[in-house]
């Protein structure tokens, strides 16, 4: 699943291209193994001299979960996210900071993450991916 509502501008500058390629990029859910049906969340983190990332997955309701409560900006997490098209990017698809401000007001998932109650405790599945992401590596 490719969550279309989200369409973020991309230029990649990287090695396995001699010239930047533009493109639009979208979260997206694992497709197979033991993420499939999720978005993966990133924390990326400074370390020894070299940066270190943390990648946590959700389900669609956990993401708009995190974007009801303000998680997304508050703790500086990314998404993945990918082109339509297969096989186009010459890379590891990006992560990407998605701030609330890219999601049209008026779309499904704009529609799902004003639906959140927030009144009520955080879920389950997006404290333990808070908890997972902030815990230092051993």
């Amino acid at each position: 699943m490719i969550l279309t509502d989200i369409a973020i501008p991309h230029e990649y500058k990287g090695r396995k291209s001699e010239v930047p390629l533009s493109f639009i990029v979208h979260p997206f859910a694992e497709t197979e193994g033991e993420h499939a049906g999720k978005f993966e969340v990133m924390l990326s983190g400074r370390g020894a001299g070299e940066d270190k990332a943390r990648s946590g997955w959700v389900t669609l309701d956990e993401l708009a979960e995190l974007y009801a409560r303000d998680l997304m900006v508050r703790k500086g997490l990314r998404l993945r996210l990918r082109p339509l098209e297969d096989g186009v990017y010459p890379d590891t698809f990006p992560g990407k900071k998605v701030p609330r401000s890219a999601i049209p007001k008026g779309s499904s998932f704009d529609l799902r993450i004003l639906a959140v109650d927030r009144a009520k405790q955080v879920s389950p599945g997006v404290r333990a991916l808070i908890i997972h992401l902030e815990t230092p590596p051993e």
